[in-house]
Order: structure tokens, then sequence, then C-alpha cells
């Protein structure tokens, strides 16, 4: 079983360097880290972890539900935002605290408030603005609100994803905790991190996840205080990677034929 396991991570190392660009000199396998790769004159030390979604959130409430309100939340906000010629071919993103949506109840004050504050910032030419006392439900709920002109209609968004097949920040964290070694080797010019999102249906993330990656506060507080110089998360059947910092993305998407390693 361990063996089988260590040529998975094998499978996916190699995979991974075939869209990163940069192929090794040298792969070998160990324990702590899993491998030393070396390339360009240095050695680096790679611990490799598999993503699975936990499937609800932290109060235990149907992840699809979740959804489904979202979408009738979306529904709401863009009919009002057709009814603005200063709106017209926006994208609007919203930065939730947590996978937590106002109540029914709050639905047209939320909707209200989002408006009030689109205008202000098409007015104001600022593409990122945080919710403040006049906008209490607003503050309640949103990190912050990102807007931009695009030039087509796009439907506006959110930075989560509440379907079986997400990614949550919780969910990421249990992931990487077990792997945040105190690793000293003189040898090891840097530690790196990599975080396979496989073929299984409890592993895969949506398509654009750097908007909720950057947004994730305590994983990146986690990260910056860890010993990794790079972390990545690599989308297999998408052939994609996002690098931290910054979580850039490496490679464009396409479907991966071979879904089992």
């Amino acid at each position: 079983m361990v063996n089988k396991q260590k040529d998975i991570e094998r499978f996916y190392l190699d995979e991974f360097f075939k869209i990163f660009g940069n192929t090794p000199e040298i792969i070998e396998s160990s324990e702590a880290p899993d491998f030393t790769v070396r390339f360009g004159g240095k050695k680096f030390g790679i611990e490799v972890t598999e993503y699975h979604s936990a499937l609800k959130d932290k109060k235990d409430i149907p992840r699809r539900a979740i959804e489904e309100g979202w979408q009738i939340l979306q529904k709401l906000i863009m009919e009002e935002v057709e009814k603005y010629y200063e709106l017209k071919n926006t994208h609007g993103i919203l930065f939730f605290k947590d996978l937590e949506l106002p109540t029914k109840s709050q639905y047209k004050s939320f909707v209200s408030e989002i408006i009030e504050l689109s205008l202000e910032s098409v007015k104001t030419d600022r593409t990122k603005i945080e919710p403040d006392l006049r906008h209490p439900i607003l503050k309640k709920y949103l990190i912050k609100f990102e807007i931009r002109k695009v030039g087509i209609y796009i439907t506006w968004d959110w930075n989560k994803n509440a379907s079986f097949i997400g990614l949550e920040e919780d969910g990421l964290i249990n992931v990487i905790k077990p792997k945040l070694l105190n690793y000293k080797d003189s040898a090891i010019d840097e530690l790196w991190l990599l975080v396979i999102s496989g073929h299984r249906l409890s592993q895969t993330m949506p398509m654009r996840i750097e908007y909720e990656l950057r947004s994730y506060y305590k994983l990146n507080k986690l990260l910056q205080e860890s010993e990794y110089k790079k972390v990545y998360i690599f989308k297999y059947m998408f052939g994609v990677i996002y690098e931290w910092p910054g979580w850039q993305k490496i490679g464009r998407e396409k479907l991966h034929h071979t879904i089992n390693p």
C-alpha cells in the first residue's frame, strides 16, 4: 500500500513537471520530504499531498442548499444591475467572509446595498472597495467587493463554491497542516509543497480558483509562517498549476484524457 501511494505521488509529480516547464535533472524518493529534485544547480525538497473536499460547511449545512441560495441571490443582484446604465458590461465579485449567505429576509437590503456600493465604486473609479458602517448587511457578510468594466455582459460572481465539487479554505488548511514540517537540512535549498487535485470527484476544484485562494487569509498566513518557499496546487484533470505566493496560474485548461494514474 505504501509503495502504491508513492507510485501515485510520483505519477502526479512527473505530470506536474511537464506543465511546470522546468524538468529536473534528478528525482529521488525520500521520507521527509517525500521527494528531492535537482535542477538549476539547486536541490529542492517536495512534500506531496492530495486534496479532498469536506462536502459540508462549518455549520453542517448542506452545501447544495447554500449553492441554490447563492443562485437566487445572484439572480436578484443581476436584475438590479441591468436597471443601471452605469453598471452595463461590468463584472462584480463578492468576497464573502465565510460560506454563509444573508437570510432571505435580508436579500432585499443586501441587494440594495451592493448596488449602492457598485455605483459609488464606478463613479469614483475604484475597482476594490470594503463595506463600511453605511452598508451594515454587506459588512456582516463580505470582506470586500471588486467591480471592473469588461466590455461584455457577464454575470456577477462570488469567491466561494458551495457545490459538492468545490474548494474550501478549512479543507485546504486541514490538508496542509499535517505537511507543516519542522525540517532542517542544509543540503536542501528550498522546500516546496505540492497539493494534488486529482481525478476523483471529491478532489475536483472549480475552474477559476485564484480569487478564492487570494482571499483565504487564514491559509495564506499559515503558509507565510511555514517553511515552504513555494506551494503549488496542481489541478491534474485540467492541466493547470497555481503557484503561491500570489497564486499565479501556470498553464492553460485542457481536459486530461487519462483519469486514473
